[in-house]
């Protein structure tokens, strides 16, 4: 992450990660959309000395029409989201309208083999392979960096190294949910 980046977040859930997004550089600015208005009120009551001071707007929304401007962002971070949009061809492209030419995505998703089993995972989450991730992904004009497999990955550190990496697999398939997380850039 650069001094100055202005970073999107797909889904902050309880805003409890933020104050981490705005430490891994100065003037980062944070603006987060969830599609509950009680993580927003969550959010905004945790982190509201920074909302005070201007780095941190909360905001109800979603990723399928994202309240700004074109090329506005050099950073965006959507971590088990995607199990949730009806349509993740056309959020991927809305992610990709509102990020900078050289803008940055982290996408984190659950390996559908470690949901299997697991009864909160049965209702409401769609699911996606390595495979189908890539192919969302380039058809909305993102393109990846060469893979890296991990099983513990922070995927904030990921942004403050200017994200260049992806990993797709986990190296064991033990019993705990394990994520995909994919860093893509816009091509």
């Amino acid at each position: 992450m650069n001094a100055g980046d202005r970073v999107i977040e797909i889904g902050f859930g309880n805003g409890r990660e933020i104050p981490r997004v705005l430490s891994l550089s100065a003037d980062v600015t944070y603006f987060g959309i969830d599609i509950s208005d009680t993580m927003v009120a969550d959010a905004a009551e945790f982190n509201a000395d920074v909302v005070r001071q201007g780095r941190v707007t909360v905001a109800r929304g979603a990723s399928a029409a994202i309240a700004a401007d074109a090329n506005t962002f050099d950073k965006a971070l959507a971590i088990n989201t995607i199990y949730f949009w009806s349509d993740p061809s056309a959020d991927l492209k809305e992610i990709r309208r509102v990020l900078r030419s050289d803008g940055r995505l982290v996408l984190g998703a659950l390996a559908p083999w470690s949901a299997v089993g697991r009864a909160v995972f049965q209702h409401g989450f769609r699911l996606y392979e390595k495979s189908e991730i890539e192919n969302l992904l380039a058809s909305a004009r993102f393109t990846k960096y060469p893979s890296t497999q991990s099983t513990r990955l922070s995927c904030r550190r990921w942004v403050s190294r200017g994200i260049e990496t992806i990993s797709l697999l986990p190296l064991n398939r033990s019993s705990r949910p394990r994520l995909f997380w994919c860093a893509a850039r816009v091509s």
